[in-house]
């Protein structure tokens, strides 16, 4: 693997002592342990995907593509659009007594979603069933990370660019740093240890994505983060039982509108999933799973249970 390969990614078996950046963590085995302390931070190094990894017994993921008669007429599956370079986006499914597999939290925020984002429109769930020869490392990779990666690829390849594109490369990456510069300034401010008024941070942060989309990845991340680690209602708690983080807190939100209020509670949702019809496929398995609509103030709804038939995949690795 490639050093800035590496780099990208995460070994949740033997956390890197590589330096982190000042004011943070020595080191990022440091700053792990620091998150560990947290109300859900146990379940970085023990949840289920890491222990579906370790088991080396065939992986469910649920994948969702909008061109299945490509993929049954090439016998492949096409990389996701995004942010992970080559990625086919999946999200775990756990076997269940009766033959059923259930969802992620994710998974089921994905389903649910496909009648109301046009990204996932007109989707068909898929389940990829993984068959490993053993125990897979327990390593997952940074997205953040992989700055490395692009500008390799950038460097390998530069030579089809004319002189004119490669100017306007240049030149954009230049201008964007240029006008970016004064906030970049401020977030070394913060790592050295020193504060930033809150207001003031905010505003400039929501003035400097447009310019550096990263800052809202990066943005996005940590208040994902924050959300999954310390949060402790009865969702969450319920979820972590079994060994998932609440993504359902975050997930939906749109961090890259800067600033946004969060919505206002509104009625209690009812039980119904909008999902429209799923293609029946010939060699189908039920779903069933655990969803919860969105949160409420004071209470939070109860489970609703659903079956969905899913097209199977199988893969050898």
């Amino acid at each position: 693997m490639h050093a800035e390969w590496d780099h990208a990614h995460t070994d949740y078996g033997a956390l890197p002592g590589r330096p982190s950046p000042a004011g943070l963590a020595d080191t990022d085995a440091d700053w792990y342990q620091r998150l560990e302390q947290t109300p859900n931070g146990w379940l970085l190094r023990d949840n289920s995907m890491l222990r579906s990894l370790a088991a080396g017994t065939p992986i469910h993921l649920l994948h969702l593509t909008r061109d299945l008669a490509a993929v049954r007429a090439s016998g492949h599956l096409r990389a996701s659009t995004g942010c992970l370079v080559g990625a086919v986006y999946g999200s775990p499914l756990t076997p269940v007594p009766g033959g059923g597999l259930r969802p992620h939290n994710l998974g089921s925020y994905l389903l649910e979603s496909r009648s109301s984002l046009a990204s996932r429109s007109n989707s068909t769930p898929l389940v990829i069933e993984v068959n490993p020869v053993g125990p897979a490392s327990l390593k997952g990779l940074h997205y953040l990370r992989l700055g490395g990666v692009h500008l390799r690829a950038y460097r390998e390849y530069r030579h089809v660019l004319t002189a004119a594109e490669d100017t306007q490369v240049l030149r954009s990456i230049v201008d964007r740093v240029r006008v970016a510069a004064p906030f970049l300034d401020a977030l070394l401010h913060n790592a050295s240890g020193k504060a930033t008024p809150d207001g003031p941070f905010i505003d400039a942060l929501a003035a400097t994505v447009p310019v550096l989309p990263y800052l809202g990845y990066l943005y996005f991340e940590t208040v994902a983060e924050y959300l999954m680690l310390h949060s402790t209602s009865r969702a969450t708690r319920e979820y972590a039982d079994r060994g998932e983080m609440n993504h359902r807190r975050h997930v939906g939100s749109r961090p890259h509108r800067l600033p946004t209020p969060p919505p206002r509670p509104g009625p209690p949702a009812k039980a119904r999933h909008p999902w429209g019809q799923v293609e029946a496929a010939t060699v189908a398995r039920p779903l069933r799973g655990v969803d919860h609509p969105p949160l409420r103030r004071h209470a939070e709804p109860i489970d609703a249970q659903f079956e969905l038939p899913l097209v199977l995949l199988q893969f050898d690795r």
